[in-house]
Protein backbone atom coordinates (compact mmCIF):
# COMPACT_ATOMS: atom_id res chain seq x y z
CA UNK A 1 0.00 0.00 0.00
CA UNK A 2 1.25 3.91 -1.21
CA UNK A 3 1.44 4.59 3.08
CA UNK A 4 1.46 1.98 5.51
CA UNK A 5 2.89 4.21 8.24
CA UNK A 6 -0.68 5.72 7.94
CA UNK A 7 -2.81 2.30 8.82
CA UNK A 8 -3.13 0.69 12.28
CA UNK A 9 -2.51 -3.18 12.68
CA UNK A 10 -6.37 -4.14 12.57
CA UNK A 11 -6.66 -1.06 9.53
CA UNK A 12 -4.07 -2.84 7.66
CA UNK A 13 -5.45 -6.81 8.44
CA UNK A 14 -9.09 -4.97 6.86
CA UNK A 15 -7.57 -3.11 4.34
CA UNK A 16 -5.27 -6.39 3.07
CA UNK A 17 -8.36 -8.19 3.03
CA UNK A 18 -11.01 -5.98 0.90
CA UNK A 19 -8.56 -6.17 -1.98
CA UNK A 20 -9.96 -9.06 -3.37
CA UNK A 21 -14.03 -8.26 -2.19
CA UNK A 22 -12.81 -4.92 -4.54
CA UNK A 23 -11.27 -6.54 -7.20
CA UNK A 24 -14.41 -9.08 -7.10
CA UNK A 25 -17.21 -6.54 -6.86
CA UNK A 26 -15.40 -3.95 -9.57
CA UNK A 27 -14.65 -7.40 -12.12
CA UNK A 28 -18.39 -8.66 -11.98
CA UNK A 29 -20.82 -8.32 -14.65
CA UNK A 30 -20.62 -6.69 -18.38
CA UNK A 31 -20.62 -3.65 -18.03
CA UNK A 32 -17.57 -1.35 -15.86
CA UNK A 33 -18.99 -0.52 -12.19
CA UNK A 34 -18.19 3.19 -10.58
CA UNK A 35 -15.53 2.65 -7.76
CA UNK A 36 -17.94 5.07 -5.81
CA UNK A 37 -20.42 2.24 -4.98
CA UNK A 38 -17.64 0.46 -4.34
CA UNK A 39 -16.77 3.00 -1.22
CA UNK A 40 -20.76 2.40 -0.30
CA UNK A 41 -21.10 -0.95 -0.31
CA UNK A 42 -17.88 -1.58 1.24
CA UNK A 43 -18.38 1.25 4.25
CA UNK A 44 -14.60 2.48 2.97
CA UNK A 45 -13.48 5.72 4.71
CA UNK A 46 -11.83 8.11 2.07
CA UNK A 47 -8.42 7.20 3.58
CA UNK A 48 -8.77 3.62 2.43
CA UNK A 49 -10.69 4.31 -0.30
CA UNK A 50 -7.88 6.92 -2.22
CA UNK A 51 -4.91 4.09 -1.54
CA UNK A 52 -6.83 1.00 -3.03
CA UNK A 53 -7.81 3.50 -6.06
CA UNK A 54 -3.68 4.37 -6.00
CA UNK A 55 -2.88 0.82 -5.30
CA UNK A 56 -5.01 -0.46 -8.50
CA UNK A 57 -4.52 2.29 -10.24
CA UNK A 58 -0.99 2.12 -10.51
CA UNK A 59 -1.05 -1.68 -10.67
CA UNK A 60 -2.29 -1.01 -14.04
CA UNK A 61 -5.93 -2.93 -13.38
CA UNK A 62 -7.95 -0.36 -14.37
CA UNK A 63 -9.05 1.56 -17.66
CA UNK A 64 -10.50 4.56 -17.30
CA UNK A 65 -13.45 4.97 -19.64
CA UNK A 66 -14.72 8.41 -18.30
CA UNK A 67 -14.47 10.88 -15.47
CA UNK A 68 -16.72 8.30 -13.45
CA UNK A 69 -16.29 4.94 -14.66
CA UNK A 70 -13.27 2.73 -13.87
CA UNK A 71 -13.55 -0.89 -15.76
CA UNK A 72 -11.17 -3.32 -13.81
CA UNK A 73 -9.06 -5.74 -15.71
CA UNK A 74 -7.25 -8.59 -14.04
CA UNK A 75 -4.44 -8.13 -12.29
CA UNK A 76 -2.03 -10.52 -14.63
CA UNK A 77 1.69 -10.86 -15.09
CA UNK A 78 2.90 -11.22 -18.43
CA UNK A 79 1.71 -15.10 -18.68
CA UNK A 80 -1.03 -17.07 -17.26
CA UNK A 81 -1.52 -20.26 -16.54
CA UNK A 82 -3.96 -22.43 -17.05
CA UNK A 83 -5.10 -24.87 -14.24
CA UNK A 84 -6.05 -28.51 -15.57
CA UNK A 85 -6.76 -31.20 -13.47
CA UNK A 86 -7.58 -34.02 -15.75
CA UNK A 87 -5.48 -36.28 -17.79
CA UNK A 88 -2.88 -38.89 -17.66
CA UNK A 89 0.34 -38.18 -16.46
CA UNK A 90 3.02 -39.30 -18.87
CA UNK A 91 5.99 -37.83 -17.08
CA UNK A 92 6.69 -35.26 -14.75
CA UNK A 93 10.05 -33.12 -12.90
CA UNK A 94 10.58 -31.03 -9.93
CA UNK A 95 12.39 -28.07 -10.67
CA UNK A 96 13.84 -25.19 -8.18
CA UNK A 97 13.28 -21.29 -9.00
CA UNK A 98 14.91 -19.36 -6.74
CA UNK A 99 12.77 -21.02 -3.25
CA UNK A 100 9.81 -21.41 -5.65
CA UNK A 101 8.66 -25.15 -6.07
CA UNK A 102 7.46 -26.50 -9.56
CA UNK A 103 6.42 -29.89 -10.10
CA UNK A 104 6.21 -30.18 -13.72
CA UNK A 105 3.90 -32.82 -15.87
CA UNK A 106 3.87 -33.73 -19.25
CA UNK A 107 0.00 -34.68 -19.91
CA UNK A 108 -1.92 -36.84 -22.23
CA UNK A 109 -5.39 -35.16 -22.59
CA UNK A 110 -8.50 -36.79 -23.54
CA UNK A 111 -9.32 -35.46 -26.95
CA UNK A 112 -5.89 -33.42 -27.54
CA UNK A 113 -3.33 -35.09 -30.79
CA UNK A 114 -0.23 -34.03 -28.85
CA UNK A 115 0.79 -33.87 -25.18
CA UNK A 116 0.51 -30.79 -23.18
CA UNK A 117 3.63 -29.72 -21.44
CA UNK A 118 2.07 -28.53 -17.89
CA UNK A 119 3.72 -25.60 -15.40
CA UNK A 120 1.38 -25.26 -12.26
CA UNK A 121 0.38 -21.69 -11.57
CA UNK A 122 1.29 -19.80 -8.32
CA UNK A 123 -1.84 -19.53 -6.47
CA UNK A 124 -2.16 -16.14 -4.97
CA UNK A 125 -5.43 -14.17 -4.86
CA UNK A 126 -5.79 -11.27 -7.36
CA UNK A 127 -5.93 -8.89 -4.61
CA UNK A 128 -2.23 -9.94 -3.63
CA UNK A 129 -1.24 -9.87 -6.92
CA UNK A 130 -2.71 -6.57 -7.16
CA UNK A 131 -0.52 -5.27 -4.50
CA UNK A 132 2.43 -7.39 -5.28
CA UNK A 133 2.44 -5.34 -8.87
CA UNK A 134 2.07 -2.30 -7.61
CA UNK A 135 5.36 -2.69 -5.42
CA UNK A 136 7.10 -3.88 -8.88
CA UNK A 137 6.09 -1.22 -10.40
CA UNK A 138 7.01 1.34 -7.75
CA UNK A 139 10.60 -0.61 -8.09
CA UNK A 140 10.76 -0.04 -11.77
CA UNK A 141 9.89 3.61 -11.30
CA UNK A 142 12.23 3.91 -8.11
CA UNK A 143 15.02 1.46 -9.29
CA UNK A 144 14.93 1.14 -13.20
CA UNK A 145 14.30 -2.39 -14.67
CA UNK A 146 15.64 -5.59 -13.42
CA UNK A 147 16.88 -6.85 -17.04
CA UNK A 148 20.56 -7.49 -16.97
CA UNK A 149 22.22 -6.76 -20.05
CA UNK A 150 24.59 -9.23 -22.33
CA UNK A 151 27.76 -8.60 -19.95
CA UNK A 152 26.07 -7.89 -16.85
CA UNK A 153 26.45 -10.90 -14.08
CA UNK A 154 22.93 -12.02 -14.22
CA UNK A 155 22.70 -13.50 -10.75
CA UNK A 156 24.26 -10.60 -9.17
CA UNK A 157 21.34 -8.62 -10.68
CA UNK A 158 18.88 -10.71 -9.83
CA UNK A 159 19.83 -10.68 -6.14
CA UNK A 160 19.81 -7.18 -5.75
CA UNK A 161 16.52 -7.56 -7.61
CA UNK A 162 15.30 -9.55 -4.95
CA UNK A 163 16.76 -7.72 -2.19
CA UNK A 164 15.26 -4.37 -3.29
CA UNK A 165 11.92 -6.54 -3.57
CA UNK A 166 12.14 -7.69 0.26
CA UNK A 167 12.26 -4.35 1.38
CA UNK A 168 9.66 -3.15 -0.33
CA UNK A 169 7.33 -5.87 0.23
CA UNK A 170 8.16 -5.35 3.81
CA UNK A 171 7.79 -1.60 3.90
CA UNK A 172 4.12 -1.60 1.62
CA UNK A 173 2.47 -4.90 2.92
CA UNK A 174 3.75 -5.54 6.04
CA UNK A 175 4.06 -9.10 6.32
CA UNK A 176 6.29 -11.47 8.43
CA UNK A 177 9.55 -12.44 7.05
CA UNK A 178 9.17 -15.89 6.18
CA UNK A 179 6.18 -14.72 3.78
CA UNK A 180 8.23 -11.71 2.52
CA UNK A 181 10.66 -13.99 1.10
CA UNK A 182 8.86 -16.26 -0.70
CA UNK A 183 6.34 -13.20 -2.35
CA UNK A 184 9.85 -11.35 -3.38
CA UNK A 185 10.20 -14.60 -5.30
CA UNK A 186 6.59 -14.41 -6.56
CA UNK A 187 6.81 -10.82 -7.78
CA UNK A 188 10.42 -11.32 -9.58
CA UNK A 189 8.73 -14.71 -11.35
CA UNK A 190 5.31 -13.19 -12.49
CA UNK A 191 6.98 -9.67 -13.26
CA UNK A 192 9.98 -9.36 -13.95
CA UNK A 193 12.55 -9.59 -16.53
CA UNK A 194 11.95 -13.44 -17.75
CA UNK A 195 10.80 -15.06 -14.72
CA UNK A 196 7.71 -16.40 -15.42
CA UNK A 197 10.05 -18.21 -18.90
CA UNK A 198 12.29 -19.88 -16.40
CA UNK A 199 10.29 -23.18 -15.99
CA UNK A 200 11.08 -23.42 -19.98
CA UNK A 201 14.39 -22.07 -19.63
CA UNK A 202 15.47 -24.62 -16.82
CA UNK A 203 14.40 -28.27 -18.54
CA UNK A 204 16.98 -29.49 -20.74
CA UNK A 205 14.62 -31.65 -22.39
CA UNK A 206 12.77 -28.27 -23.69
CA UNK A 207 14.77 -26.78 -26.46
CA UNK A 208 12.59 -24.47 -28.23
CA UNK A 209 9.83 -22.39 -26.88
CA UNK A 210 7.10 -20.43 -29.48
CA UNK A 211 4.71 -17.59 -28.62
CA UNK A 212 2.50 -17.32 -31.74
CA UNK A 213 0.23 -14.92 -31.04
CA UNK A 214 -2.57 -15.44 -28.19
CA UNK A 215 -2.36 -18.80 -28.40
CA UNK A 216 -0.89 -21.52 -25.99
CA UNK A 217 2.52 -21.23 -25.63
CA UNK A 218 4.31 -23.95 -27.58
CA UNK A 219 7.40 -25.94 -27.18
CA UNK A 220 9.77 -28.71 -28.46
CA UNK A 221 10.65 -31.71 -26.02
CA UNK A 222 13.46 -33.54 -27.42
CA UNK A 223 11.65 -37.18 -26.54
CA UNK A 224 8.01 -35.58 -27.43
CA UNK A 225 8.62 -33.38 -29.93
CA UNK A 226 5.85 -30.39 -30.23
CA UNK A 227 3.60 -29.88 -27.41
CA UNK A 228 1.33 -27.12 -26.37
CA UNK A 229 1.42 -25.72 -22.76
CA UNK A 230 -0.78 -24.42 -20.34
CA UNK A 231 0.64 -21.04 -20.49
CA UNK A 232 -0.95 -18.30 -22.31
CA UNK A 233 0.26 -15.01 -23.23
CA UNK A 234 -1.82 -12.05 -21.49
CA UNK A 235 -2.36 -10.34 -24.81
CA UNK A 236 -0.55 -8.45 -27.41
CA UNK A 237 0.40 -5.72 -25.13
CA UNK A 238 2.10 -8.79 -22.72
CA UNK A 239 4.00 -10.32 -25.89
CA UNK A 240 5.35 -6.89 -26.98
CA UNK A 241 6.67 -6.14 -23.19
CA UNK A 242 8.22 -9.50 -23.23
CA UNK A 243 9.70 -8.80 -26.58
CA UNK A 244 10.49 -5.71 -25.63
CA UNK A 245 12.62 -7.62 -22.49
CA UNK A 246 14.23 -9.68 -24.36
CA UNK A 247 15.44 -7.14 -27.23
CA UNK A 248 17.04 -5.00 -24.46
CA UNK A 249 19.22 -7.94 -23.19
CA UNK A 250 21.22 -7.42 -26.07
CA UNK A 251 20.27 -3.56 -26.15
CA UNK A 252 18.61 -3.62 -29.34
CA UNK A 253 15.04 -2.28 -29.89
CA UNK A 254 11.89 -3.50 -31.95
CA UNK A 255 9.29 -1.41 -33.00
CA UNK A 256 7.14 -0.36 -35.83
CA UNK A 257 10.26 0.31 -38.18
CA UNK A 258 12.21 -2.51 -36.93
CA UNK A 259 9.52 -5.38 -36.61
CA UNK A 260 12.33 -8.34 -36.80
CA UNK A 261 14.88 -8.77 -34.30
CA UNK A 262 17.36 -11.68 -33.29
CA UNK A 263 18.86 -11.59 -30.02
CA UNK A 264 19.65 -14.16 -27.39
CA UNK A 265 19.12 -14.33 -23.57
CA UNK A 266 21.66 -13.91 -20.40
CA UNK A 267 21.65 -17.90 -20.93
CA UNK A 268 22.85 -17.52 -24.33
CA UNK A 269 19.76 -19.03 -25.97
CA UNK A 270 18.58 -17.51 -29.32
CA UNK A 271 15.70 -15.20 -29.57
CA UNK A 272 13.90 -14.58 -32.98
CA UNK A 273 11.07 -11.80 -32.61
CA UNK A 274 8.34 -10.72 -35.19
CA UNK A 275 5.97 -8.01 -34.39
CA UNK A 276 2.45 -8.18 -35.71
CA UNK A 277 3.22 -5.98 -37.97
CA UNK A 278 4.98 -8.69 -40.50
CA UNK A 279 2.77 -11.85 -38.41
CA UNK A 280 -0.79 -11.87 -38.84
CA UNK A 281 -1.39 -13.74 -36.18
CA UNK A 282 0.22 -11.55 -33.70
CA UNK A 283 3.56 -11.18 -32.37
CA UNK A 284 5.88 -14.36 -32.94
CA UNK A 285 8.95 -15.06 -30.43
CA UNK A 286 11.13 -18.21 -30.71
CA UNK A 287 13.44 -19.28 -28.24
CA UNK A 288 16.06 -21.71 -29.39
CA UNK A 289 17.73 -23.22 -26.49
CA UNK A 290 21.30 -24.46 -26.20
CA UNK A 291 22.79 -27.63 -24.62
CA UNK A 292 23.31 -26.38 -20.65
CA UNK A 293 25.94 -29.25 -21.02
CA UNK A 294 27.52 -30.01 -23.60
CA UNK A 295 27.66 -33.09 -25.47
CA UNK A 296 31.08 -35.39 -25.56
CA UNK A 297 31.47 -38.14 -28.47
CA UNK A 298 31.48 -40.48 -25.73
CA UNK A 299 28.18 -39.31 -24.60
CA UNK A 300 26.57 -39.24 -28.51
CA UNK A 301 27.61 -43.05 -28.29
CA UNK A 302 25.96 -43.89 -25.15
CA UNK A 303 22.88 -41.51 -24.65
CA UNK A 304 21.52 -41.21 -27.75
CA UNK A 305 23.89 -43.57 -30.19
CA UNK A 306 24.20 -40.93 -32.48
CA UNK A 307 27.86 -42.48 -33.73
CA UNK A 308 29.23 -45.58 -33.98
CA UNK A 309 32.25 -46.62 -31.87
CA UNK A 310 34.26 -46.85 -35.58
CA UNK A 311 33.17 -43.42 -36.61
CA UNK A 312 34.11 -41.20 -33.53
CA UNK A 313 37.63 -43.52 -33.66
CA UNK A 314 37.51 -42.07 -37.53
CA UNK A 315 36.86 -38.41 -36.55
CA UNK A 316 39.57 -38.64 -33.29
CA UNK A 317 42.27 -39.64 -35.83
CA UNK A 318 40.75 -36.75 -38.21
CA UNK A 319 40.84 -33.90 -35.53
CA UNK A 320 44.22 -34.81 -34.70
CA UNK A 321 45.80 -35.32 -37.84
CA UNK A 322 44.84 -31.69 -39.13
CA UNK A 323 42.05 -32.56 -41.70
CA UNK A 324 39.20 -30.30 -42.29
CA UNK A 325 35.62 -31.38 -41.33
CA UNK A 326 32.00 -30.22 -42.29
CA UNK A 327 29.30 -31.07 -40.02
CA UNK A 328 26.01 -31.06 -42.16
CA UNK A 329 22.39 -31.23 -41.49
CA UNK A 330 19.33 -29.71 -41.44
CA UNK A 331 17.63 -27.56 -38.95
CA UNK A 332 17.59 -29.27 -35.31
CA UNK A 333 19.07 -32.26 -36.30
CA UNK A 334 22.42 -31.73 -34.08
CA UNK A 335 24.80 -30.45 -36.46
CA UNK A 336 26.22 -28.24 -32.90
CA UNK A 337 25.85 -30.47 -31.01
CA UNK A 338 28.30 -32.92 -33.02
CA UNK A 339 30.38 -30.03 -33.52
CA UNK A 340 30.95 -29.69 -29.94
CA UNK A 341 32.01 -33.21 -29.56
CA UNK A 342 33.99 -33.40 -32.19
CA UNK A 343 35.96 -29.78 -30.51
CA UNK A 344 36.52 -31.67 -27.12
CA UNK A 345 38.98 -34.05 -29.16
CA UNK A 346 41.38 -31.20 -30.14
CA UNK A 347 44.79 -31.62 -28.51
CA UNK A 348 45.13 -29.40 -25.20
CA UNK A 349 48.40 -27.55 -27.10
CA UNK A 350 46.15 -26.61 -30.22
CA UNK A 351 45.96 -22.84 -30.28
CA UNK A 352 42.19 -22.76 -31.33
CA UNK A 353 39.74 -20.09 -32.14
CA UNK A 354 36.12 -20.12 -32.40
CA UNK A 355 33.94 -18.33 -34.24
CA UNK A 356 30.25 -17.45 -33.85
CA UNK A 357 27.25 -15.28 -33.92
CA UNK A 358 25.62 -16.87 -31.07
CA UNK A 359 28.11 -18.72 -28.38
CA UNK A 360 27.22 -22.38 -28.56
CA UNK A 361 30.74 -23.81 -29.17
CA UNK A 362 31.52 -25.12 -25.25
CA UNK A 363 35.20 -26.49 -24.22
CA UNK A 364 36.34 -28.56 -21.61
CA UNK A 365 37.89 -26.00 -18.98
CA UNK A 366 41.57 -27.25 -19.43
CA UNK A 367 41.30 -25.72 -22.50
CA UNK A 368 40.55 -22.35 -22.23
CA UNK A 369 43.91 -20.91 -21.46
CA UNK A 370 44.67 -21.42 -25.29
CA UNK A 371 41.14 -21.24 -26.65
CA UNK A 372 39.55 -17.69 -27.97
CA UNK A 373 36.34 -17.42 -28.27
CA UNK A 374 34.89 -14.56 -30.91
CA UNK A 375 31.49 -13.81 -31.27
CA UNK A 376 30.05 -11.27 -33.81
CA UNK A 377 28.88 -7.83 -32.39
CA UNK A 378 25.41 -6.46 -33.98
CA UNK A 379 24.63 -3.63 -31.54
CA UNK A 380 22.35 -0.29 -33.26
CA UNK A 381 24.80 1.87 -31.06
CA UNK A 382 27.97 0.80 -32.65
CA UNK A 383 29.55 -0.05 -35.69
CA UNK A 384 28.74 -3.87 -36.45
CA UNK A 385 31.14 -6.93 -36.50
CA UNK A 386 30.22 -9.79 -38.49
CA UNK A 387 32.09 -13.27 -38.86
CA UNK A 388 33.51 -12.59 -42.27
CA UNK A 389 35.38 -9.78 -39.91
CA UNK A 390 36.39 -12.30 -37.29
CA UNK A 391 37.80 -15.07 -40.19
CA UNK A 392 39.97 -12.47 -41.39
CA UNK A 393 41.10 -11.20 -37.99
CA UNK A 394 41.31 -14.82 -36.52
CA UNK A 395 44.08 -15.16 -39.67
CA UNK A 396 46.12 -13.22 -38.22
CA UNK A 397 46.72 -14.51 -34.78
CA UNK A 398 48.26 -17.61 -35.33
CA UNK A 399 45.86 -20.25 -35.28
CA UNK A 400 45.92 -23.68 -35.35
CA UNK A 401 42.26 -24.72 -35.49
CA UNK A 402 39.47 -21.94 -36.66
CA UNK A 403 35.81 -23.10 -35.63
CA UNK A 404 33.03 -21.66 -37.21
CA UNK A 405 29.66 -22.03 -35.05
CA UNK A 406 27.70 -22.00 -38.47
CA UNK A 407 28.74 -21.17 -41.96
CA UNK A 408 25.37 -19.59 -43.86
CA UNK A 409 26.44 -16.45 -46.17
CA UNK A 410 28.11 -17.55 -49.01
CA UNK A 411 30.99 -14.95 -48.08
CA UNK A 412 31.45 -17.06 -44.59
CA UNK A 413 31.71 -20.18 -46.74
CA UNK A 414 34.63 -18.65 -49.41
CA UNK A 415 36.43 -17.32 -46.28
CA UNK A 416 36.29 -20.83 -44.33
CA UNK A 417 37.57 -22.34 -47.72
CA UNK A 418 40.17 -19.34 -47.90
CA UNK A 419 41.39 -20.59 -44.57
CA UNK A 420 42.07 -23.94 -45.77
CA UNK A 421 43.90 -23.10 -48.72
CA UNK A 422 46.18 -21.39 -46.36
CA UNK A 423 46.52 -24.02 -44.37
CA UNK A 424 44.54 -23.92 -40.96
CA UNK A 425 42.80 -26.59 -39.77
CA UNK A 426 38.41 -25.79 -40.16
CA UNK A 427 35.61 -27.28 -38.30
CA UNK A 428 32.21 -25.80 -38.94
CA UNK A 429 28.59 -26.88 -39.59
CA UNK A 430 26.58 -26.38 -42.77
CA UNK A 431 22.83 -26.84 -43.82
CA UNK A 432 22.25 -29.30 -46.33
CA UNK A 433 20.90 -32.96 -45.64
CA UNK A 434 23.65 -34.84 -47.67
CA UNK A 435 26.75 -34.53 -48.73
CA UNK A 436 25.69 -34.73 -52.47
CA UNK A 437 23.70 -31.76 -51.65
CA UNK A 438 26.32 -29.72 -49.94
CA UNK A 439 28.68 -30.09 -53.03
CA UNK A 440 25.77 -29.37 -55.46
CA UNK A 441 25.79 -25.73 -53.41
CA UNK A 442 29.39 -25.44 -52.85
CA UNK A 443 29.32 -25.20 -56.61
CA UNK A 444 26.43 -23.57 -57.29
CA UNK A 445 27.12 -19.93 -58.77
CA UNK A 446 25.74 -18.05 -55.89
CA UNK A 447 28.38 -19.55 -53.64
CA UNK A 448 31.30 -20.49 -56.77
CA UNK A 449 33.54 -22.34 -54.95
CA UNK A 450 36.20 -24.06 -57.52
CA UNK A 451 37.00 -27.44 -57.17
CA UNK A 452 40.72 -26.79 -56.18
CA UNK A 453 39.75 -25.47 -53.43
CA UNK A 454 36.33 -28.02 -52.35
CA UNK A 455 39.90 -30.79 -52.38
CA UNK A 456 40.97 -28.50 -49.16
CA UNK A 457 38.12 -30.15 -47.79
CA UNK A 458 38.57 -33.58 -46.27
CA UNK A 459 35.27 -34.83 -44.22
CA UNK A 460 31.73 -34.47 -44.41
CA UNK A 461 29.59 -35.83 -42.10
CA UNK A 462 25.61 -35.10 -42.20
CA UNK A 463 23.47 -35.42 -39.40
CA UNK A 464 19.46 -36.37 -39.19
CA UNK A 465 16.90 -35.77 -36.98
CA UNK A 466 14.53 -38.29 -37.44
CA UNK A 467 10.96 -37.02 -36.47
CA UNK A 468 9.19 -40.49 -36.09
CA UNK A 469 11.53 -41.36 -33.04
CA UNK A 470 12.67 -38.29 -31.94
CA UNK A 471 16.23 -39.35 -32.87
CA UNK A 472 19.53 -37.56 -34.06
CA UNK A 473 22.33 -39.96 -35.77
CA UNK A 474 24.65 -38.96 -38.04
CA UNK A 475 23.77 -40.58 -41.36
CA UNK A 476 26.58 -40.50 -43.69
CA UNK A 477 30.17 -39.76 -43.57
CA UNK A 478 32.33 -38.49 -47.07
CA UNK A 479 35.61 -38.10 -48.20
CA UNK A 480 36.34 -35.61 -50.60
CA UNK A 481 37.92 -37.37 -53.76
CA UNK A 482 38.34 -34.69 -56.04
CA UNK A 483 41.60 -35.88 -58.28
CA UNK A 484 41.95 -32.90 -60.89
CA UNK A 485 39.19 -34.02 -63.19
CA UNK A 486 36.13 -32.09 -64.67
CA UNK A 487 34.15 -34.87 -63.87
CA UNK A 488 31.40 -34.28 -60.68
CA UNK A 489 31.20 -38.12 -60.14
CA UNK A 490 34.84 -37.71 -58.44
CA UNK A 491 34.37 -35.65 -55.96
CA UNK A 492 33.49 -37.22 -53.09
CA UNK A 493 32.78 -40.84 -52.00
CA UNK A 494 30.91 -41.90 -49.01
CA UNK A 495 32.76 -44.00 -46.57
CA UNK A 496 30.00 -44.92 -44.14
CA UNK A 497 26.29 -44.78 -44.32
CA UNK A 498 23.17 -45.39 -42.06
CA UNK A 499 20.67 -48.26 -42.03
CA UNK A 500 17.95 -46.79 -40.57
CA UNK A 501 16.47 -50.41 -41.02
CA UNK A 502 19.04 -52.56 -39.50
CA UNK A 503 19.99 -49.44 -37.12
CA UNK A 504 23.75 -50.10 -38.02
CA UNK A 505 26.53 -48.39 -39.94
CA UNK A 506 27.29 -50.14 -43.43
CA UNK A 507 30.95 -49.29 -44.67
CA UNK A 508 31.20 -48.35 -48.47
CA UNK A 509 34.47 -47.87 -48.67
CA UNK A 510 38.16 -47.64 -47.02
CA UNK A 511 39.00 -43.60 -46.40
CA UNK A 512 41.84 -43.98 -48.77
CA UNK A 513 42.17 -39.98 -49.75
CA UNK A 514 42.55 -39.15 -46.13
CA UNK A 515 44.80 -41.89 -45.54
CA UNK A 516 46.86 -40.17 -48.48
CA UNK A 517 46.68 -36.81 -47.40
CA UNK A 518 48.06 -37.93 -43.18
CA UNK A 519 50.69 -39.85 -45.59
CA UNK A 520 51.88 -36.97 -46.73
CA UNK A 521 51.83 -34.82 -43.73
CA UNK A 522 52.89 -37.54 -41.56
CA UNK A 523 54.88 -40.39 -43.24
CA UNK A 524 52.18 -42.76 -41.56
CA UNK A 525 52.35 -46.00 -43.57
CA UNK A 526 48.67 -47.68 -44.03
CA UNK A 527 48.87 -50.05 -41.30
CA UNK A 528 50.19 -47.27 -38.79
CA UNK A 529 47.00 -45.32 -39.74
CA UNK A 530 44.76 -48.04 -39.04
CA UNK A 531 46.74 -49.34 -35.99
CA UNK A 532 46.48 -45.32 -34.93
CA UNK A 533 42.12 -45.38 -35.58
CA UNK A 534 41.97 -49.26 -33.58
CA UNK A 535 44.28 -47.72 -30.83
CA UNK A 536 41.47 -44.69 -30.74
CA UNK A 537 38.77 -47.38 -30.50
CA UNK A 538 39.55 -48.58 -27.55
CA UNK A 539 40.54 -45.65 -25.69
CA UNK A 540 36.93 -44.64 -26.35
CA UNK A 541 35.64 -48.20 -25.33
CA UNK A 542 37.73 -47.66 -22.43
CA UNK A 543 36.16 -44.41 -21.81
CA UNK A 544 32.39 -46.06 -22.28
CA UNK A 545 32.69 -48.49 -19.66
CA UNK A 546 34.34 -46.08 -16.94
CA UNK A 547 31.30 -43.40 -18.14
CA UNK A 548 33.52 -40.18 -19.09
CA UNK A 549 31.10 -38.43 -20.70
CA UNK A 550 31.08 -35.27 -18.88
CA UNK A 551 32.81 -32.19 -21.26
CA UNK A 552 35.22 -31.20 -18.48
CA UNK A 553 35.67 -34.88 -17.08
CA UNK A 554 36.47 -36.35 -21.18
CA UNK A 555 38.71 -33.47 -21.46
CA UNK A 556 41.38 -34.02 -18.79
CA UNK A 557 40.73 -37.68 -20.43
CA UNK A 558 41.95 -36.35 -23.70
CA UNK A 559 44.70 -34.38 -22.25
CA UNK A 560 46.34 -37.71 -20.38
CA UNK A 561 45.81 -39.53 -24.11
CA UNK A 562 47.61 -37.23 -25.75
CA UNK A 563 50.38 -36.12 -23.15
CA UNK A 564 50.72 -39.24 -20.39
CA UNK A 565 49.69 -41.94 -23.79
CA UNK A 566 51.67 -44.64 -22.53
CA UNK A 567 50.32 -44.96 -19.15
CA UNK A 568 46.84 -44.33 -20.01
CA UNK A 569 47.14 -47.27 -23.00
CA UNK A 570 48.89 -49.53 -20.24
CA UNK A 571 45.10 -48.26 -18.29
CA UNK A 572 43.01 -49.16 -20.85
CA UNK A 573 44.76 -52.37 -21.57
CA UNK A 574 44.70 -53.80 -17.73
CA UNK A 575 41.10 -51.98 -17.43
CA UNK A 576 42.08 -50.31 -14.91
Amino acid sequence: MPDPEGYSESELVKAKAIYDKVYEATSKGKKPIPLSKVQSAFNLDSHTYRNIIDVFSKAHVFDIRSDRIWDVIPPAGLIEYETIEEGKVVSEEEFDWRNLKFVVKVLDLPGENVLTYYVPPIKISNGLKIQLKYVFHNLIRVKGDYTAPIGQDHEQKMEMAKRMAVIAIKKELKLPADVTDRLSDILLYEFSEIGCLSIFLMDPEVEEVVFNGNNAVSIYHCRHGWMKTNAYPNGEESLIEIANRMARVARKEINISNPIVETRLHTGDRVTTLLNTVSPQGTMITIRKFSRNPWTIVGLMTEYASVSLEIAALLWFAVEYDLNILVAGGSGSGKTTLLNAICSLIPPSIHTLSIESVREIFIPENRAWNWLSLTSRDDPNTDPIDTIDLINTSLKMRPERIILGEAVRPEEIRALFQAMQIGHPVYSTIHATSSNELMKRLMDPSYNIPKTDINSLDLVVVMYHNLKDMSRTLIEVSEITYDGSMSDSNIMSNLYLYSPKNRAYIQVSKPDKIFEKVNKKTGMTEAEMKADIEEKKKVLKHAIEKDIKGINEFGMFVQEYYSERENLLERVKDRR
